[in-house]
Formats: structure tokens, sequence, C-alpha cells
């Protein structure tokens, strides 16, 4: 993948730090040309990697400034004192490498309430924020946490983005003010740094937006004096996505590595960035990362490469069949492999692997609708990405060619070009298996707040199915899996639950070890335990002669469809319009192509 995590997977040394929090991610590098900078700042800021099963809105109401961090500290305990950032720390790089970035986020919080030293905390927090703005869309969330990161760790190394991307943030939401100190103090700051030209020539594009932001109001008020109306100044607000008209293609990233081989049985095309085409027979093509960029079957191909199979062919990566093209691009030392495909065959290949592939008819076509709608959103915020999804369950779980059955194929082939919107924007629907019949609140989970996810009831997925499970975990077994992620522990003698959301599920829970009491984040306890042993987070723990045993219902996040209530819905003769409706709702169906 690399929208990189921007800074390196742990805190280094002291002399490599202010190198290791500088964003790689093209657009916050020093760019040769920044005369187009403006307007484009909102369109490269809007880089994020969400998930379906760890979901992302596409917009978020304000939070208070780095309410989800602070709220988390004030109810934590002390964590024991001996305890290792880095394994955590480099979980959650992993995670962003699979586009998991909520989960990222949640161990960067964990990271930043346990960690003892003053700057392993900055890093977590700046990182949280980068995350949060380049990956999620929070912007006025992840202004916050630089400004809380400045505030709270006034002397630590780690700042570099905290005033850089800071500044850029708070230039996009309006505030020329700030954006004009950040930048400043960037400047003064970190003189030698290879932003340090962009910082200048962005103090510029404040001046001039605050210049043109005086002209309107002029304009305004003596449109005013001439009209006795007020002058209408522009609102800020959702902006129209222009949905495709006819099928649009989606990028999904299949794998990074070295290097790999692709078999095409028809033979395919070698379109190089920087060469002429050429023809490849059938067989086996090996890529291979060199200095200069690719190599495929030893010509030199530049940065870039596109791979087309002949007569209409597939061809097969890893054991897998895929249609449409092959895209390669050199990422840092790896090679990428992007699958290019029609948005309705991409789908053939989700429906079945994401919902069980004989369920009714009806709930078919409502994961159809729901996945397109996802992805949808995921082109509408790809920015500069070389690719849109990945084929996990970072995004959406993608087999290629050659899975499903004909209800599955039906489902995806009825509703072609149907698509979930939100204030003209396509929705990104989020879906889990089971709710355990209490839906959750997208801002319990993801800090975010988009009106179609609240708590309600979800008696369907009860009627489908009552889902409920246990599990038993040793307490030496817990300590070590603890142990494993840099807690400190020998021992834990004790498991409670803590604060819990509205619709039940667990915040916090709390641990009682030989190091001391240790507060963790729920979501973050069942990263550790493991997310198909503590299937969801609606739970309590028990303690056992051997250890400790966790109850619990559902299955997943609990944000959106419940795939288990759209089966029971179906069943009783819904049709996918008002399973959708019960799911989204506020969401409108419309059909493009």
């Amino acid at each position: 993948m690399r929208a990189e995590a921007m800074g390196m997977r742990r805190p280094p040394s002291t002399s490599s730090r202010l190198r290791a929090v500088r964003p790689r991610a093209a657009f916050l590098r020093a760019v040769p040309v920044l005369s187009l900078f403006l307007p484009l700042v909102v369109a490269l800021l809007w880089v994020r990697i969400p998930s379906v099963l760890a979901g992302s809105p596409v917009s978020a109401a304000p939070l208070a400034p780095g309410a989800a961090v602070q709220s988390a500290a004030q109810a934590a305990p002390a964590p024991p004192a001996a305890f290792d950032a880095h394994p955590l720390l480099d979980q959650a790089q992993t995670l962003l490498d699979a586009r998991r970035a909520l989960e990222a986020v949640d161990l960067y919080q964990s990271v930043y309430l346990a960690a003892p030293d003053a700057a392993t905390r900055a890093f977590a927090l700046v990182r949280l924020a980068d995350v949060m703005a380049l990956y999620l869309d929070q912007k006025p969330q992840a202004a916050g946490l630089y400004d809380q990161a400045l505030r709270d760790f006034p002397d630590c190394a780690y700042l570099a983005n905290a005033y850089f991307n800071g500044a850029m943030l708070r230039f996009e939401l309006g505030d020329l003010d700030r954006a004009e100190e950040l930048f400043t103090e960037f400047r003064r700051k970190y003189p030698g740094s290879g932003r340090a030209g962009t910082a200048r020539v962005l103090l510029r594009q404040v001046e001039k937006a605050r210049a043109e932001r005086a002209a309107a109001a002029r304009a305004a008020r003596e449109t005013a004096s001439r009209t006795g109306e007020p002058g209408a100044l522009s609102a800020s607000g959702p902006q129209a996505f222009a949905l495709p008209h006819s099928e649009p293609v989606v990028r999904v990233l299949l794998t990074r590595s070295r290097e790999l081989s692709a078999t095409f049985a028809t033979g395919c095309t070698l379109l190089p960035a920087d060469g002429a085409r050429r023809a490849l027979g059938p067989g086996a093509v090996r890529v291979r990362r060199t200095r200069a960029g690719l190599a495929v079957n030893g010509v030199a191909c530049g940065a870039s490469a596109v791979l087309e199979p002949q007569s209409h062919g597939s061809f097969v990566l890893e054991g897998r069949t895929y249609a449409g093209e092959l895209a390669l691009n050199a990422d840092g030392g790896d090679v990428l492999a992007i699958n290019r495909v029609g948005l309705e065959t991409y789908l053939q290949g989700v429906v079945p692997l994401e919902m069980e592939p004989d369920f009714a008819p009806q709930a078919l076509q409502a994961q159809a609708v729901a996945a397109r709608s996802y992805a949808l959103a995921m082109l509408a915020s790809a920015g500069r990405r070389a690719w849109d999804v990945t084929d996990g369950e970072g995004s959406q779980v993608y087999g290629g060619s050659g899975v499903g059955n004909v209800l599955t194929r039906m489902a995806v082939r009825s509703t072609r070009g149907v698509v979930l919107m939100l204030d003209r924007r396509p929705l990104p629907a989020f879906y889990h298996s089971h709710s355990g019949g209490r839906l959750e609140d997208d801002a319990q989970v993801w800090s975010s707040d988009l009106p179609v996810y609240r708590v309600r009831e979800d008696k369907p997925s009860l009627v489908a199915k009552p889902m409920r499970w246990e599990y038993e975990i040793s307490g030496p077994e817990l300590a070590r899996r603890l142990r494993a992620k840099g807690f400190g522990v020998r021992r834990v003698d004790d498991v409670s639950s803590g604060a819990t959301s509205p619709s039940g599920r667990l915040l916090t829970v709390s641990l009682s070890t030989d190091a001391g009491d240790l507060a963790l984040r729920a979501s973050t306890l069942r990263l550790i335990v493991g997310g198909h042993s503590m299937k969801s987070t609606l739970c309590r723990f028990s303690k056992t002669g051997k250890g400790f045993r966790i109850t619990g219902q559902g299955f997943g996040h609990g944000v959106g469809m419940s795939q288990w209530g759209a089966q029971a819905m179906a069943a009783h003769g819904r049709t996918f319009r008002r399973i959708l409706a019960f799911y989204y709702p506020g969401a409108g169906l419309e059909k493009y192509y």
C-alpha cells in the first residue's frame, strides 16, 4: 500500500525524530510547483482508508478537540510502569498497511494512555492525528489533537507534523490566523526541513486567502448598501459527488511484495510508463522491484506499468483468477499489484465473500447495494492514491473471478448502478455479521457521527439467529498475549467490565495484574484476544477456576446493516429497499448507470 502512515513504526532515536514524523505522502512533501496548490488543498488532504469491518464516515460532525483521547485518559487508572509501546505501534502500522485505519487509531489511543514517558505519548498522539486527518477525514478532530500535542508536550521532538499538518488543516477549515501562526512556528523550529519552503509558499497563500475574504466581505457590504438586502456570502457544506453515468473502474490493491509472478493464459500487452507497448506471450510474467523502478520479465519499465490480458482474458495471481488489468506501481521497496476492473465485475467477487452466498435473494441484493455504495465512497475519496480499495477485511473481501453462484450474480446484476446516497455523496455503507439485537452509534465506535447510524433495537437479527457465544481464556494465556503487545505483566488476577456505550457494548475493561491495575479499551482487548474469539464488545467477563470467561452476543461492530438481520427480513418478504431503509434510515437510493 502506501499512502504512508507518516512516520516510522516506532519512536526512533533522538537524532532521527524529526525525520521520523515527516509524512511520506506525496501531497505533504515539498513540491516543486506550488502555484497550483490552491484550490487543491481540500482534494489532496481528502485521503483516508476506511474499512467495512472497521468503518469510517465520509463526513463527521465536529467533536471537542481530542475528545476521544481526553475522555479515555480521564477514566483510565495508572498503567503498569513496565510497558513497551513498540509491539502496539508495529501492529498499528501493520493495520494501516492493510487499510484498517480505525483499528490503528484504537491502538494509537491505547499507546497514548499506557505509555509512561512523554516522548512516546507525544509520538502516539501526533500519529493518531495524522491518521485521523489523512485516512479518516476527521479534520476538525485531528486539528484539535495536533493542538493538544503542542499544548501537552511542548518540549518533545515529535511535533513537526503537529505544526505543519495542523497548519494545513486550519487553513482548509478557514482558521487563517491559526494556520499562519503554525506555519510561522514550523519555519522557525524546523528551518532545515524539506517542508520549510512549502510552509513559506503556503504563508503567501494564507495572505492571499485573507485578502480574498476581505474583498468578498466588502462586496457583500456594497451589495447590502445598494439593495438594502444582506449580501450573500458563499457557505461551505457537503460538495456533490458527480456519480458516473457509466460503470466506473475500481482499483483493487491485491498485494505488495518485492517481486511477484502473474500468469496470463492468453498472453498480455505490456504498457510501461516510460516505453513502447509490447506483446508478451502466454505464461508467467515476472515483476521485480529495482532501484530504477520496475522490471517486467527483465525489461525496465520505470515507476509503473500495466499488463493488459489479450482477447479479454484474465490473469492468475497468488492462486486467484482476476478479470480486468493488472496495474503495477513501484512504492517504497515494493511492487504494488492493483487489479483495475469494472465496478460490477468487482462486486461479483465481493458479494459471495461478504455475505453467505445462499442467503435469500433480497438480502443479497441489499448486500450488493451496500458494497457498491461503499466502493463508490472509496472512489470519491481516493485522492492521489494508486488504488481505491484492498481485497481484504480492511476494505471489502474480494475473491476475483469465479466465486459466487447464480444467486450472488443475480443480486449484483438486478441492482446494477443502484447506490445509497447521503448529503449528495455515496454513503460508506458499513455492515457487520450480527448486531446481537442492538445497533450501535458510529460515534461510540469511531468518534464520527453520521445520522444514519444510531442506537436502535434490531429484532430481525435475533429472529434470524440468537448469536450467543462464549470464550474462555486462561490467566497465563491472557498474560502471555498482553506481554506480546508490550504490557509488562506476568499474572492477571481479575478482569472486570468497565464503561459501556448506550447500546450496552463495552468501552473499557479493567485488569488487575501483578504489575498494577491496567485499563484497556475493550476494542483493543478484542484485538489482543482475537476478533473471532471475542466476537464483539457486546459482552461481559467473569472469573473461572482456570481463568476468565467472556460471554457475549453478536459478531462485529454493530454499526449499519446486520447481515443476519437482512436475511431475516428477506425471509419475511421484505424487499432489499425495505431492508436498506431499515438499516440506513435517511439515506436515499439512486440509480446512475
